[in-house]
């Protein structure tokens, strides 16, 4: 999540950054800042690039890139904004989840998968709130560009990553149900509860007018039905908070396109990405693998990665059955396939729902993103965060009826 301030350092930030330096070997080095993002991004943090360039002790030439995350000090966004609990959950995932996670796979001698950038070091104090990450984009990771869907290559990449990530938590608490309690106990959701507050005004606002568009081009049975989910929109939304799952795993949490990042066989092609990282855990969970499944494939995938759901369904639970396996725990018994199809049913809808907000974010041009501290500060709240119109709204409204269509096809409306 980002915000639109200029990239400046603050003092204790630069502290943190002259610990990772001394830690890393640096004798004598010099810190240079740019900035780390563009407009729009994201909602709760100002992204900073970092390049640490000096020498070690044998006067070796040494250079370090890195971003910094700061929180915001707007006292209003603050207001509006979970931004303390966001950052010490990040803080915490990185600290803590990560390591827990890859110490199994060491355990069970299978090579590290890396799901997010490398981590260094935190400030968890209030008001300074900020995380010093590996700069993936200097190691060749760049942002998905949003004004296309995503296509088979890049779904099925993500749906891999995702199902390696889903797989390690079912094994923990498979394995060390005790040691996987502890670590889950700290992470309630954010992120639904955020929607709930001042955020669904925007959620409502966005389905709304996506409904408008589509009364002179679709059938009254899905004009209809469409109705009818949004609004039950609220009481979906409060529904999921208190759901329990027995096979709930630890989530990614916020998976749009701005929060991933791809490697390409060739820079010239970017259809055809290598590898991938998952950026902003500061909406990280525990629930349903399904519930993630749908928050991603909803809002990044292209109608023919719609189109092929079962096939991206059976590939998912491919994926997760074999790294469970490899694990030493038993699929059918964690995640048997009749699982997965009854929690698709359950949650598709929330798919949507983060959908309507997600593809008019991304699809947003840097212009006319807004800066969530000024808008709190003027209003109060952010209740009207998306209400603006957008150049790229026809690319956005097709890709919703197409959507919505699939939901009315599937009967998930």
């Amino acid at each position: 999540m980002s915000s639109t301030t200029e990239p400046v350092v603050d003092s204790d930030s630069e502290l943190l950054l002259q610990d990772v330096a001394k830690a890393k070997g640096f004798c004598k080095y010099q810190i240079k800042s740019g900035s780390g993002s563009a407009k729009g991004d994201g909602f709760s943090a100002t992204i900073i690039s970092i390049c640490i360039t000096g020498e070690d002790e044998t006067k070796k030439g040494k250079t370090l890139h890195l971003i910094v995350k700061q929180a915001p000090s707007s006292q209003a966004l603050r207001d509006s904004v979970p931004i303390v609990t966001a950052f010490e959950r990040e803080t915490y995932m990185y600290s803590t989840v990560f390591p827990a996670l890859h110490a199994l796979e060491i355990e069970k001698h299978l090579q590290i998968l890396h799901f997010a950038p490398q981590f260094y070091k935190a400030n968890r104090s209030h008001y300074k709130e900020a995380i010093v990450l590996e700069n993936l984009k200097e190691n060749g990771y760049v942002m998905y560009k949003a004004i296309s869907p995503m296509n088979e290559q890049h779904v099925g990449l993500l749906l891999t990553k995702y199902a390696r990530f889903h797989a390690l938590s079912l094994a923990m608490r498979d394995q060390k149900i005790n040691e996987f309690k502890k670590l889950v106990e700290p992470l309630e959701d954010v992120l639904i509860t955020f929607f709930l507050g001042d955020f669904l005004n925007t959620i409502v606002l966005r389905c709304t007018e996506v409904k408008e568009y589509l009364v002179s081009r679709v059938n009254k049975d899905v004009i209809q039905l469409y109705s009818k989910f949004i609004n039950e929109i609220p009481s979906y939304l409060k529904q999921l908070l208190e759901t329990v799952e027995e096979c709930s795993v630890i989530q990614h949490g916020d998976c749009w396109s701005n929060n991933m990042m791809f490697k390409y066989y060739d820079k010239g092609d970017l259809t055809k990405p290598t590898d991938a990282r998952l950026v902003d855990f500061q909406a990280s969970r525990v629930g349903s693998p399904v519930m993630e499944f749908c928050h991603f494939f909803y809002s990044c995938s292209s109608k023919a990665v719609l189109d092929k759901l079962d096939y991206f369904m059976q590939f998912y639970h491919g994926k997760v059955s074999d790294f469970v396996s490899e694990m030493g725990s038993d699929p059918k018994k964690l995640f048997p396939h009749h699982i997965l199809k009854e929690h698709w049913k359950k949650y598709a809808r929330y798919g949507l729902i983060v959908a309507a907000t997600a593809m008019y974010a991304a699809l947003t041009e840097e212009e006319k993103a807004v800066d969530l501290a000024e808008l709190a500060e003027s209003e109060g709240n952010i209740s009207n965060a998306l209400n603006y119109k957008i150049k790229h709204v026809d690319e956005y409204n097709k890709r919703m009826e197409n959507l919505i269509l699939h939901f009315y096809e599937h009967n998930l409306l």
